[in-house]
């Protein structure tokens, strides 16, 4: 079990990268997921949009 991690300066500023690259894929995961989650709302904000069209079409024909 480590108990004590020493690290110089050079290894110090590459964990310190990886630890920023995982925060910034973390972020980016994010991201995508609400775009997705975003486009699914549209396309059903859309779908209701046209059905609610048809529903007015059909009243004016009746």
């Amino acid at each position: 079990m480590i108990t004590k991690l020493e690290l110089n300066e050079q290894e110090l500023q590459a964990l310190t990268s990886l630890m920023d690259l995982g925060v910034k894929a973390a972020g980016l995961q994010v991201a995508a997921q609400a775009a997705h989650i975003l486009n699914k709302l549209t396309a059903a904000v859309e779908a209701a949009k046209a059905e609610a069209n048809v529903i007015n079409m059909n009243k004016d024909a009746a």
